[in-house]
């Protein structure tokens, strides 16, 4: 028999269950998101975590296309249809 109850990851992974914020996708994270990822945050502990990770706080990281072989047109073209895809003025 499945557990479908809200809490079925916890109860099936007790050992798991320090990592997983539980959060209703419809009443939580739908209309107030920025609070639903502030709560999962606190209860995840990300919040203790990253007061105390500030960026810089080991050495920084500088990644460059060509790097990778590409260049800002190779990008451009890969993604040229995104734009009339996907409505960017939200």
């Amino acid at each position: 028999m499945s557990d479908d109850s809200p809490h079925a990851c916890k109860n099936a992974l007790p050992w798991l269950s320090h990592s997983i914020a539980e959060a209703a996708l419809a009443t939580d994270l739908q209309t107030n998101p920025a609070n639903t990822v502030a709560r999962s945050y606190a209860q995840l502990g990300v919040t203790d975590w990253a007061g105390g990770h500030k960026p810089g706080h080991r050495s920084t990281h500088a990644y460059d296309l060509a790097d990778c072989g590409l260049t800002p047109g190779h990008v451009r073209e890969a993604f040229s249809e995104y734009p009339g895809t996907y409505d960017r003025s939200a």
